[in-house]
């Protein structure tokens, strides 16, 4: 693994990243157990402001945004309310410092959602890494045991 970071370093894949996300370091941007799927109740218009944003900032629905949604009669994105379980999750603070992360974060902020309507961690984390980091820097920690009420994730073994 180190000497294929090596190579993209030499060949300017990692400058690349850097240039393309403003963020240094390599790995991964995101970590996660499971996906589960939001309440309607604590996801009130969270879905219409991200549209929103995305409409200001002229950003395009990225394929793996597109993967958390369905596309309407009408052709129109909808957001299944899925969230990435963050009872156990792993994020890098180049991601979560970031001018793009905070920039979004700032606005959904202005928007009081979080405190009118309960918007939690777990869908902002799905839809902030969904639209501004790339596919490639999120894994899914298969291999982790672990456990919670209803959750739970045993990796298979060998």
């Amino acid at each position: 693994r180190e000497r294929k970071r090596e190579e993209e370093r030499e060949e300017g894949g990692e400058e690349e990243r850097e240039e393309k996300n403003g963020r240094k370091g390599g790995g991964y941007d995101y970590g996660f157990l499971g996906i589960g799927r939001e309440d309607e109740s604590v996801a009130v218009g969270l879905w219409d402001v991200v549209k929103e944003y995305m409409a200001e900032n002229n950003m395009a629905a990225t394929p793996l945004l597109e993967r958390f949604a369905t596309r309407t009669s009408t052709g129109e994105l909808e957001w299944d309310r899925s969230y990435f379980y963050t009872n156990f999750e792993v994020g890098s603070l180049s991601f979560f410092r970031s001018p793009s992360f905070v920039h979004f974060f700032d606005y959904l902020d202005r928007k009081k959602g979080i405190y009118k309507y309960r918007w939690g961690d777990a869908p902002i984390h799905l839809l902030a890494v969904s639209l501004l980091s790339d596919h490639d820097r999120i894994v899914r920690f298969k291999s982790v045991a672990y456990a919670h009420k209803a959750f739970v994730n045993l990796p298979l073994s060998d």
